[in-house]
């Protein structure tokens, strides 16, 4: 494939900006729904675990956990004052039996590793607790060693202004975590395998207030692990979600005596979105809400959904591009430019946004899957935010991008990965959902927000990421005197988010004549023909077009002394158009 020939689409993705801790006194608490509940009183099998490094850590992991069942079934017995039921059996699985043991016997399996297998979870997740999809059976993984978080301070002098960010380059230490931790991580996982979902908490001072051990959680399914573990424990909420859950007999026999059954599936708690309107529709979490200050239905932001609309742990939202240029690259090349786009996307948030930095992209996955019978591309990766105190949340993103004809439609979700075990499921049915209703879009002109497709080269990229006009940096303000001029833009915006960028120092001068030549090309600008020229020059561009670009990204002058500045760059042959 030829890269002068090939056309590339410019997504703006600006889903992930509220996803950060904000100041709001919000305290809304509440369990997340599980996918599952218990059959009967379960069989815990306990596999033993063998760390040559670390001797002893074998059995102090399974007597910690043979503590947890315990405190567990006593808990459950002595709050409902039933003595026949909540029956919690333990069984430790020797180093040499694990290999032939038959763990369809097994309610729960407790695994015990140093880290996580997957990189997603490491470096962010204590423990995780799955459901086998053969067994239909609980399955525990405790992470044991402890992390360094190589928290790092970065910072870059633009003029007068010093941004500063905090970076993380966690590394897992060769010591286990310290007793307390472990216990409370145990308590938790095994709260996850018997059906509770993370009880959640949308206000940064409580959650604060639990993490430090300030305050004593309310419950032990509360996502972060807090730094005094010993003030964090099975709680009353905890025994009253169970019996909500169960009732006060106990986990019941539903499946019947000596049965495998391990599990009873519950369905995905969704419900249907559809615009007639734009014709498309999707389900989302039945508990998550629209968040109608997004101007759905308009512009390329269609419909936002989130678990709570002050601050979120998730986020949905569907975005359509329209009128966008024929696609020539292969699938390949096309999820490769998906993911270039949000990293970059990440990388212009630390530079842009004060109080918001994002950092440690890492691509997950990336692959070409079919949606309502489409051709679509999803990549998922994952990357960090961290706000101005240096509070940090680890994400995962999944875009998935579908091409019909002359539009793109786009999912994105994103979500805290502490809380992946509540959403991840219910986001993927999210998603296979989709369906659109009606091969012609219609979006009226005058209500639709700036659309950025461009059709550019693969070797000379016009980056088109907008910075959210609610998230500017404000470390640097200056007084300046707007144009009263009434004159009507026809240039898209990206263009002029390019000019301050480029005006800045942010951007080089490549990038902005690449989007200069993509407009003169599609007589977004008019420049005579008799000013075009074959040959580019060596010059370099003059100081007072870069001022120009910088007033007119002001409003200090209008949109045609600007132009007048880029016919020059053409007559001149800075800028080649033919």
């Amino acid at each position: 494939m030829n890269s002068e020939d090939t056309t590339l689409i410019i997504l703006s993705f600006t889903f992930i900006i509220s996803l950060i801790w904000s100041n709001y006194a919000y305290a809304e608490t509440a369990f997340m729904a599980n996918q599952y509940k218990l059959a009967h009183d379960p069989t815990i099998c306990i596999l033993e675990h063998e760390d040559k490094n670390m001797p002893e850590i074998g059995k102090k992991l399974v007597k910690e956990t043979e503590y947890a069942i315990l405190d567990w079934e006593a808990k459950l017995k002595d709050a409902t004052r039933v003595r026949n039921g909540w029956n919690l059996e333990s069984k430790v699985i020797k180093l040499n039996e694990i290999n032939s043991y038959d763990f369809s016997n097994c309610d729960i399996q407790i695994r015990f590793k140093d880290q996580p297998d997957n990189e997603e979870e490491k470096f962010y997740t204590l423990g995780l607790t799955f459901l086998d999809k053969k067994t239909l059976s609980p399955i525990v993984e405790i992470y044991y060693l402890q992390i360094d978080p190589g928290i790092q301070i970065q910072t870059e002098r633009q003029g007068n202004t010093v941004y500063y960010w905090y970076e993380y380059h966690p590394s897992y230490l060769n010591i286990p975590r310290g007793t307390l931790q472990l216990a409370f991580v145990i308590r938790h996982e095994i709260g996850h395998a018997l059906g509770l979902g993370h009880y959640m908490v949308y206000d940064k001072s409580t959650k604060e207030s639990w993490a430090t051990g300030s305050i004593s959680p309310p419950s032990i399914m509360i996502p972060e692990a807090p730094d005094y573990s010993k003030r964090a424990g099975i709680a009353p909420l905890d025994i009253d979600k169970m019996v909500s859950i169960y009732g006060y007999e106990g986990f019941g026999n539903i499946s019947g005596n000596g049965s495998k059954i391990h599990t009873i599936p519950l369905p995905y708690l969704l419900k249907s979105y559809e615009s007639e309107k734009i014709g498309f529709s999707i389900d989302y979490p039945a508990d998550w809400k629209q968040d109608n200050n997004q101007n759905p239905e308009q512009g390329n932001l269609l419909v936002s959904f989130a678990d709570n609309l002050q601050n979120q742990y998730g986020l949905l939202n569907v975005e359509l591009i329209t009128k966008s240029e024929a696609n020539t690259l292969n699938d390949a090349d096309y999820l490769e430019h998906i993911t270039e786009l949000s990293k970059k996307y990440c990388e212009e948030m630390t530079l842009k946004i004060e109080k918001l930095k994002c950092s440690n992209f890492s691509l997950l996955d990336s692959k070409v899957i079919q949606v309502d019978g489409k051709k679509a591309y999803q990549i998922k990766y994952s990357n960090i935010l961290t706000d101005s105190t240096g509070d940090f949340t680890p994400f995962l993103n999944i875009s998935t991008v579908i091409p019909v004809d002359d539009n793109i439609w786009v999912i994105n979700a994103v979500y805290a990965s502490i809380v992946q075990s509540d959403f991840a499921d219910e986001i993927d049915s999210s998603i296979n959902s989709f369906k659109i209703k009606s091969e012609k879009i219609s979006i009226p002109i005058d209500t639709a927000k700036s659309i950025e497709t461009q059709d550019i080269t693969k070797n000379e990229p016009v980056e088109t990421l907008a910075e959210p006009t609610s998230m500017k940096n404000n470390t640097e303000t200056k007084e300046i005197t707007k144009n009263d001029s009434s004159e009507k833009s026809t240039m898209p915006l990206w263009i002029k988010n390019n000019a301050k960028w480029w005006a800045d120092g942010q951007i080089d001068d490549n990038t902005f004549v690449s989007g200069i030549q993509f407009m003169v090309k599609n007589k977004i600008i008019n420049v005579s023909q008799s000013l075009e020229t074959s040959e580019q020059s060596e010059q370099k561009i003059p100081d007072w077009v870069k001022n120009n670009a910088k007033w007119w990204s002001e409003d200090q002058i209008t949109e045609t002394d600007f132009t007048k500045g880029i016919e020059h760059l053409v007559k001149i042959g800075i800028i080649k158009v033919n």
